[in-house]
C-alpha cells in the first residue's frame, strides 16, 4: 500500500558538503566543481530512473542544466557556512508507473517550489538491489535563493526556513499524492500529519534508517535506529492485536445481545401460545358448563321445542362417547398432562441444542481471534525459556536482560488473552443459564394453568347432582310426555 514519507534537510558547506557533489550523486552524473576543481564522478551509478531540472519561466537557460546550475550556486555562495541547497526525499507509491510518478512529482514541484521562484533538480531512484523492491523514491534538490532572468536574488527568502512553510510543503505533497492515487483508481490514501497531530496515541512512529544504517541492517548488523524501529514495530503489532481482540469481544457481545433478544422473543411467543391455548380451553370448558346448566334447567331451543331434542341428544352423545372410548375424566386429565410434558421436553431439547451450537460458534470465534496470537506468543516464550536454560556468559552479557523483559511481556499478553477469552465464555454461560431459568419458569406457569383448567373441567364433569346424560334423558322424557298430552287433547276434540 502507499506510504507517506517526506524528509527535508539542508546541504551546508560548514559540514563539508557541496551542492555539486550532491547533484552528481542524485542524478548519476559526472560534475566538475569549478570552484574547487574536484571531479564528482557518478555516471556509473545504477538506479537513477529519471532526471530533470525544473525552473521558473523567467530563469536563464543555464539554470536548466544541473552542471551549470549547481556550479553557479557554488560560485554565488561565498560564506564558509553557506546553505547551498535544500534536499527533500519523498517516497513514491510503487502502485504507480514511472510515467505516473514523474507526472506526480513534476506537478508537485511546480506547485510547491517553482512557483516560489526556486530551481529544482528532480531525480527518481529505484529500489536498491538488496533492499525493499517497493522502495521507489525521489530526491529533490532546491535552490535556497529565487531565480530571476538575471540569476540569483541577492536576498534569500527567509520564510522558506520557517516550520509553517515546511508543514505546508508536507501537506501539499499529501494532497498531490492522494490525487494521483485517485486518478489511478487506487483506494489508498495518505496523511501528512504525525501520529500525535492526527490524534493517534497508541502507535509508535519509526525513524528513517538512511543509506548507511540500511546497508548495515541488510548485512545483519544491528543499528540503534534499526533497534528502535523494531521496538516500535513490535509495540504497534501488539497494539493492533489488542484492537483486533477488543473488536472481537465487542462483536461477541453484540451477537450475544442479539441472541438474547431472539430468545426473549421466542419465549414471548411460547407464553402467548400457552395463553391462547389456555383461553381456548377455558372457553370450551365454560361453554360445556353453560350447556350443562341449560340442560339441567330444561330450557328449550325455541318456543315449539323443535331444536331442543337434537341439542340435548348431541350433548348426551358427546358425554357418552367420552366414556365409551375408554377415557374417563382422570384419563383425559393425564393425557393433557402428558401432552404438556412432551411439549416441554421438546422445548428443553431445542434450547440445549441451540446452546451447544452457540458454544461451538463462540469457541471457533475465540480460536480464530486468539489462537494464532496465543500460539505465536507461546512459541516465542518457549524459545526464550530454551535460551535461558542454556544460559552462558555470552548470553548473560548480551541477551539475557532483553529476554527477561520479552518473557514478561509475553506472559502478560498470554494472561490478558486468557482473561478476555474467559470473559467471553462466562458471558455466554451466564446468558444461557438465564435462558434456562426463563424456560423453566414458563414451564412452571404453563403447568399451573393446566392444573387450574383440569380442576375446573373436573368440577364441571363430576359436580353433585344428575350427570349430563341423565339431565338430557329427563328433558327428553318431559318433552315426550308433553307431546302425549297434546295428542290426547286433540283426540278428545
Amino acid at each position: 500500500m502507499a506510504i507517506y514519507h517526506f524528509a527535508a534537510k539542508i546541504i551546508s558547506r560548514s559540514t563539508g558538503r557541496s551542492a555539486t557533489a550532491a547533484a552528481a550523486y542524485r542524478a548519476g552524473l559526472d560534475i566538475v566543481d569549478e570552484r574547487t576543481g574536484e571531479l564528482h564522478a557518478y555516471s556509473r551509478r545504477q538506479g537513477v530512473l529519471d532526471h530533470a531540472v525544473l525552473t521558473p519561466n523567467r530563469a536563464p537557460d543555464w539554470a536548466k542544466d544541473a552542471v551549470s546550475l549547481w556550479n553557479a550556486v557554488e560560485q554565488f555562495e561565498k560564506r564558509k557556512d553557506a546553505q547551498l541547497a535544500r534536499e527533500i526525499v519523498v517516497a513514491l507509491p510503487h502502485e504507480l508507473s514511472l510515467a505516473q510518478n514523474r507526472a506526480l512529482l513534476h506537478a508537485y514541484v511546480q506547485d510547491a517550489f517553482v512557483a516560489r521562484g526556486m530551481a529544482v533538480q528532480v531525480d527518481i531512484h529505484g529500489p536498491d538491489r538488496d533492499g525493499d523492491q517497493r522502495n521507489t523514491h525521489a530526491h529533490l534538490l532546491l535552490t535556497t535563493r529565487q531565480l530571476t532572468r538575471n540569476g540569483f536574488k541577492a536576498q534569500k527568502a527567509r520564510n522558506w526556513n520557517e516550520r509553517k512553510t515546511l508543514v505546508a510543503w508536507r501537506e501539499q505533497w499529501a494532497d498531490h499524492l492522494n490525487r494521483a492515487l485517485e486518478r489511478a483508481g487506487r483506494s489508498e490514501r495518505v496523511d501528512a500529519g504525525s501520529f500525535k497531530a492526527r490524534g493517534i496515541e497508541d502507535r509508535a512512529p519509526g525513524s528513517h534508517l538512511g543509506p548507511a544504517a540500511s546497508q548495515m541492517e541488510r548485512r545483519g548488523e544491528a543499528t540503534r535506529i534499526g533497534d528502535e524501529n523494531r521496538a516500535a514495530h513490535e509495540f504497534n503489532r501488539l497494539n493492533q492485536q489488542a484492537k483486533v481482540i477488543d473488536l472481537a469481544i465487542e462483536r461477541a457481545k453484540r451477537a450475544q445481545a442479539a441472541e438474547q433478544r431472539q430468545a426473549e422473543a421466542r419465549k414471548q411467543v411460547l407464553v402467548d401460545r400457552d395463553r391462547q391455548t389456555a383461553e381456548a380451553e377455558q372457553r370450551a370448558i365454560d361453554a360445556g358448563m353453560a350447556h350443562a346448566k341449560a340442560l339441567s334447567q330444561g330450557k328449550k331451543a325455541d318456543k315449539t321445542g323443535a331444536g331442543w331434542p337434537q341439542l340435548a341428544a348431541q350433548q348426551a352423545r358427546h358425554s357418552i362417547n367420552d366414556r365409551r372410548h375408554g377415557e374417563p375424566v382422570e384419563a383425559w386429565a393425564n393425557r393433557k398432562r402428558a401432552e404438556l410434558q412432551s411439549h416441554q421436553l421438546d422445548e428443553r431439547g431445542e434450547l440445549g441444542r441451540r446452546h451447544d451450537r452457540a458454544t461451538l460458534r463462540v469457541q471457533a470465534q475465540l480460536e480464530q481471534t486468539y489462537g494464532g496470537a496465543d500460539s505465536a506468543w507461546q512459541a516465542q516464550l518457549a524459545a526464550i525459556r530454551a535460551r535461558q536454560a542454556r544460559g552462558g556468559l555470552w548470553y548473560s552479557l548480551t541477551q539475557a536482560k532483553q529476554d527477561r523483559a520479552d518473557a514478561l511481556n509475553l506472559e502478560r499478553s498470554l494472561a490478558d488473552s486468557a482473561q478476555r477469552q474467559q470473559e467471553v465464555t462466562e458471558a455466554l454461560a451466564h446468558r444461557q443459564a438465564a435462558e434456562r431459568r426463563a424456560l423453566e419458569l414458563a414451564h412452571e406457569q404453563a403447568q399451573a394453568r393446566l392444573e387450574q383448567q383440569l380442576e375446573r373441567a373436573w368440577y364441571s364433569m363430576t359436580r353433585e347432582g344428575p350427570s349430563v346424560v341423565e339431565e338430557v334423558k329427563a328433558a327428553r322424557q318431559r318433552l315426550e310426555r308433553e307431546r302425549d298430552r297434546t295428542r290426547d287433547f286433540d283426540r278428545d276434540f
